[in-house]
């Protein structure tokens, strides 16, 4: 279940072991070998050690709008399916002419229309994959009959050995995003594996039973990976594909581009420890620090202006994902400006209680030079004056999240994300979704 402020501090040693797990770099396979003298380990890490710093307060108005438009515009429901929810993110800028002091949140609509168009997509390819992993257990077991009978057999038939590469890898990708779905190559192995075991088994009646089950598990597997076209159009416009999580989504676990982006959300968890700080995080964390010099790694400057600090936000799983499906199932609607007028129906009615007792989320920031990294949480105003007793008893002084507002970057400019903003972005909900941009 989620953690309010109170609970975050009061959970200090256990929040800083779990994120200290994360900070060594994970080796590489060639380098998992060498001596441990060799591998320089103090430098093999993002950060040394961790600790607990101040809440980062932002204001209500902006907090609300900032989680109304991640509801709204980066989930996607359809009736008696799962719902579905997509990371976007944002920056912190001084954008306005007539004041360069003024930072602002700033997120662009390309974020959330490209987000909510991939979910969209990928609706035809959900059944199938469903499929796929509730039968995943038997594929795996059958997989593994064969190749232990093929490690067998190319002892005796050595030309088997150019198939067995063909089969080192089950898993599909589309550039360098996974499908999670059987790979092309991976299946054509199998149906060359089951042609060359059928030709051993007349000479072998023992290989007889291993070629028919290679043959059938290629044409069954061979369903699967028959969709990877449709994802290859999703990863024209996306960086990742979505995916049918072990928690009930259709997730999609990266913005449409980072570009360097200072805030991302990690969206649709009970727990706000699922925002800690990922290992990509870490690694921009501590090149814009200088924590990886040593290791010769040139700092990554991103396109906002929080050098040395980043933002991972908590977009709460609950009440909201519930609600929406069973209304959407109720209504049996798939027109996507009614599923969005749902949304919002749920929101007026649930967005303080979301709120309410959670933490927005996680910033993370070090000092030039220094190996420690500095996890603050970030709440909301009326957050910190319902719990500032407490933390004044204990010594922790708000740092304010200084914004003037929150902007959304459209047609080369920006402009408030308020009501009428937001009417415009509903109004033109299912051009976002086909089209990824407002025509």
């Amino acid at each position: 279940m989620g953690k309010n402020i109170i609970e975050i501090y009061e959970d200090e040693e256990a929040l800083l072991k779990k994120l200290n797990a994360s900070l060594t770099i994970k080796l590489p396979d060639w380098m998992k070998n060498l001596e441990e003298g060799d591998r320089k380990a103090k430098l093999l890490s993002y950060f040394d050690s961790s600790k607990l710093g101040n809440p980062t307060i932002m204001a209500d108005n902006v907090a609300k709008k900032w989680l109304e438009l991640n509801y709204l515009f980066a989930t996607d429901f359809v009736p008696k399916r799962k719902p579905g929810i997509g990371m976007t993110g944002a920056d912190i800028r001084r954008v306005n002419p007539q004041n360069r002091n003024a930072k602002y949140l700033t997120t662009s609509i390309g974020l959330y229309a490209f987000t909510l168009k991939a979910l969209r997509d990928f609706r035809p390819i959900e059944p199938t994959q469903e499929e796929y992993f509730i039968n995943y257990e038997r594929y795996d077991l059958q997989i593994s009959n064969i190749m232990s009978k093929l490690e067998e057999l190319i002892i005796k038939y050595p030309k088997l050995e150019k198939i067995k590469k063909q089969l080192r890898d089950l898993s599909g990708y589309v550039g360098f995003a996974p499908t999670y779905m059987p790979s092309q190559k991976f299946v054509d192995g199998l149906k060359d594996l089951g042609k060359a075991l059928k030709n051993i088994s007349e000479k072998d009646k023992k290989t007889r039973a291993i070629a028919k089950t290679t043959t059938e598990l290629s044409k069954e597997l061979e369903r699967y990976s028959s969709v990877t076209q449709q994802m290859v159009e999703i990863r024209k416009y996306h960086k990742r594909i979505p995916y049918i999580s072990s928690d009930g989504f259709v997730r999609l676990d990266s913005p449409v581009a980072s570009g360097g982006l200072c805030m991302v959300t990690f969206p649709g968890y009970d727990d706000c420890y699922e925002c800690l700080p990922s290992d990509s995080a870490l690694f921009f964390l501590a090149s814009q620090t200088g924590s990886l010099a040593n290791l010769g790694v040139a700092p990554i400057i991103g396109a906002g202006e929080t050098q040395g600090e980043q933002y991972i936000m908590h977009v709460p799983r609950k009440h909201f994902f519930e609600e929406v499906q069973k209304e959407v199932n109720e209504r049996n609607t798939t027109e996507i400006k009614q599923v969005v007028e749902i949304k919002q129906n749920v929101l007026e009615k649930r967005i303080d209680d979301i709120m309410e007792d959670e933490i927005l989320g996680f910033r993370t920031s070090a000092k030039q030079g220094d190996r420690v990294i500095i996890l603050s949480p970030v709440i909301s105003e009326r957050e910190y004056t319902k719990n500032k007793d407490y933390l004044r008893a204990h010594y922790y002084s708000p740092e304010n999240l200084d914004l003037h507002g929150f902007l959304i970057e459209m047609d080369d400019r920006y402009i408030p994300y308020d009501d009428k903003t937001k009417s415009l972005m509903v109004a033109n909900v299912d051009k976002l979704a086909d089209h990824g941009k407002i025509k």
